[in-house]
């Protein structure tokens, strides 16, 4: 159970770091700001967006460890992380999801192939890296 606690806080943070960082980034330095809800109203609508998006991919995370049981805290599935909260703004774009349940569907889809991908890369890379029997002998 420690395992999972671990890994949610983890991607949370990791998701929410590029969200934080761009938006930080348009509010400060460029100055754009929605009109009707401000800056810091800016801020906070697109960090309530980033986080409903970051529970679907957590939701995909915790799926693919329990059915794989790999340990997921590793460099690969930082980068799934991180690559899913750079490219969660690019979804919302897309016409073809103008539905909530859609871009729903797809997220959950979207983040369980990544996952699954990184898990699958993680088992290869575990086996290939487990001593073999003469070598522990040695």
């Amino acid at each position: 159970m420690s395992t999972i606690i671990r890994t949610v806080i983890t991607s949370l943070l990791l998701f929410m770091l590029p969200i934080t960082a761009y938006q930080a980034y348009k509010i400060l330095l460029i100055g754009s700001c929605d009109p009707k809800f401000g800056c810091w109203g800016t801020f906070e609508l697109s960090f309530l967006i980033g986080s409903a998006y970051c529970f679907i991919s957590l939701v995909a995370l915790i799926t693919v460890q329990l059915v794989s049981k790999v340990n997921m805290l590793n460099v690969l599935a930082v980068l799934v992380t991180m690559l899913l909260g750079t490219a969660h703004w690019f979804v919302l774009s897309i016409e073809l999801l103008d539905s909530l349940t859609m871009q729903v569907l797809f997220w959950l889809a979207l983040s369980g192939v990544f996952y699954s991908l990184a898990a699958v890369i993680s088992k290869k890379y575990n086996k290939q890296s487990q001593p073999t029997r003469t070598a522990q002998l040695l």
